[in-house]
């Protein structure tokens, strides 16, 4: 049965969505965007207003996603999360994650190679801890593996970490600051054997810096 658009009006709190008014009574509302070809007078049926509503919570979808990830990059878990929380059905859910993907504005394998690559530089952690944190995001293991190939050495990064700490613990003794340090590593997910060959590296760099 068609009816009849009888008013088109400027919602009142969001100025970029419509309330479209059918046969003189208020029917939904819809985004500027979505509803951009309707008129008064236009006459339209059951199927066509509930398209309508589809594809306007479809753009609601969207519009929340894209302002999710402006902020910053993130995962497709948490992207899924994100709108899973708002509420909207898995179709939808599912249709704007295929978006997405397709055009890039979410892709965990760059996700992925970023974060290692970032972190490794900035603030060096084992593997070990790479993996802990990126599965934590819900990026799927075997994306992980491929971008733990190029992720620093493990010995590497304790080495580079451990030297932002020689200043800082300059004062104490050697056996101190193998407690201390086997701590720093321990908690960054460092095995016992690289965390063994790095204070060696680290304590003969303290003993070469006090012979100066």
């Amino acid at each position: 049965m068609e009816k009849t658009i009888t008013a088109l009006e400027a919602q009142k709190r969001y100025a970029d969505r419509i309330n479209v008014f059918l046969d003189g009574e208020f029917a939904f509302g819809v985004s500027r965007f979505v509803g951009a070809w309707l008129s008064v007078g236009q006459k339209i049926d059951e199927i066509k207003s509930r398209s309508l509503i589809s594809a306007d919570e479809k753009e609601r979808a969207l519009q929340y996603a894209l302002r999710f990830i402006g902020y910053k990059q993130r995962t497709e878990a948490e992207v899924i999360k994100k709108l899973e929380h708002l509420e909207f059905p898995s179709e939808i859910i599912n249709n704007i994650m295929s978006e997405l993907k397709e055009k890039r504005y979410v892709d965990d394998k760059e996700f992925a190679s970023q974060w290692i690559e970032s972190r490794g530089e900035s603030k060096p952690r084992s593997k070990r801890y790479f993996q802990f944190e990126l599965r934590k995001k819900g990026i799927p293991g075997e994306i992980i593996d491929v971008a733990l190939e190029n992720a620093p050495d493990d010995l590497v990064s304790a080495i580079r970490l451990g030297k932002t700490y020689l200043i800082r613990y300059s004062a104490i003794n050697d056996d101190e600051f193998r407690k201390k340090m086997t701590g720093v590593f321990s908690r960054r997910a460092f095995p016992y054997s690289i965390v063994k060959d790095a204070l060696d590296e680290l304590l003969r760099i303290r003993k070469e810096e006090h012979e100066v």
